[in-house]
């Protein structure tokens, strides 16, 4: 709970300390699938705090004990996975369709990872489909509108596309503030993408002046 607590302040090195420490007092009770979440949170941290190579081993250490985790636990294992490969620009397309193999229910599936991962290989379509699931499951959020927009200007339908970067920026500045206070997953979505809203910015602007001129 100190972990997630940390995170919110945006203390990711207290954050992976505090996972660090969780993990090996599970480890010493025997409770072999909450030291392997821990570790998995503590490698999230360091991505956040950008210590890649040290996430990179913290992943390495426990890829071999796959077979003791839960479902929670290897979903888990397989977003931080993914979103390590996506960040380090690798091949995401056999960890993405192991990620969607054991993910079981599709309510347990981060949808929105799911569409990053589809426009990193160039598929649009299929990242629109991805984020009508999120909808589905989770309702509109910041994100949610930034990676619509990427997946609509990568079809050429501008006009969608500044749609939903108008949108995020809405969303962004006017209840950022709040779920950063509360929503744990928002924060680690928002430092893995620090870019994101400038990105979104320039991007906004960009499409505004192609639109004028095709008219």
């Amino acid at each position: 709970a100190k972990g997630r607590v940390y995170i919110q302040l945006h203390d990711f090195h207290k954050a992976a300390k505090n996972f660090e420490s969780a993990a090996w007092t599970y480890l010493d009770s025997g409770n072999i699938d909450r030291y392997l979440s821990n570790t998995i949170h503590q490698a999230t941290s360091c991505i956040m705090e950008g210590k890649h190579k040290e996430s990179e081993k913290l992943m390495t250490l426990i890829e071999g004990n796959c077979h003791q985790m839960t479902t929670s636990t290897l979903n888990k294992y397989y977003q931080t996975l993914l979103s390590m490969s996506l960040n380090n620009n690798k091949d995401c397309q056999d960890i993405l369709e192991k990620y969607l193999d054991i993910a079981g229910d599709e309510s347990n599936i981060d949808w929105k990872l799911v569409a990053r991962t589809h426009l990193h290989t160039n598929h649009a379509d299929m990242a629109l489909e991805a984020l009508k699931q999120h909808i589905r499951f989770r309702g509109p959020d910041p994100g949610y509108f930034f990676y619509k927009a990427l997946a609509y200007e990568r079809k050429g339908e501008y006009r969608k596309a500044l749609a939903a970067y108008k949108e995020y920026d809405r969303l962004s500045g006017n209840i950022g503030n709040s779920i950063i206070g509360q929503d744990t997953g928002f924060i680690e979505e928002r430092e893995q993408h620090k870019d994101l809203h400038a990105e979104a910015r320039h991007r906004n602007r960009m499409l505004l002046i192609w639109i004028m001129f095709s008219l």
